[in-house]
């Protein structure tokens, strides 16, 4: 249930997110566009994330290309509707679970990489601290 919320939460985070700030944010837009080409998807859960963003609204009412295959057609509900192209969502989920023990063992080794330096902090400070004295 822990999970099922924070995942829950940090969706909702990211649709306000594009619908705020997609298009008009250009650092956000650049990264979502770059998201969406590479894994293939569109928004977080799917093309409506994207109704009422700036770039909705300032488009007459289109999608992001990314959310019909990248066509030259202009993308508005109907063919983004008909494409059917999947949120990025599942497609991230897919990712992590697939390479969990690399995160983990990435994370492992900086957490031990962090104690060496701590031990070898506090022993340059005891051995300082015991010259001084």
């Amino acid at each position: 249930p822990l999970a099922a919320n924070l995942l829950a939460k940090v969706g909702q985070a990211a649709s306000d997110n594009i619908k705020s700030s997609y298009g008009r944010n250009a650092d956000l837009t650049g990264l979502w566009n770059s998201t969406m080409d590479t894994l293939k998807c569109c928004g977080f859960n799917n093309f409506t994330d994207f109704r009422n963003s700036p770039y909705y609204n300032s488009s007459t009412s289109m999608y992001p290309p990314q959310c019909c295959g990248n066509t030259n057609n202009p993308c508005n509900q109907t063919v983004a509707e008909s494409t059917m192209t999947a949120g990025c969502f599942p497609k991230i989920k897919s990712l992590v679970d697939g390479n969990t023990v690399v995160i983990i063992a990435v994370a492992l080794g900086i957490a031990a990489l962090e104690l060496c330096a701590m031990v070898v902090s506090m022993t340059l400070y005891c051995r300082i601290k015991s010259t001084m004295a």
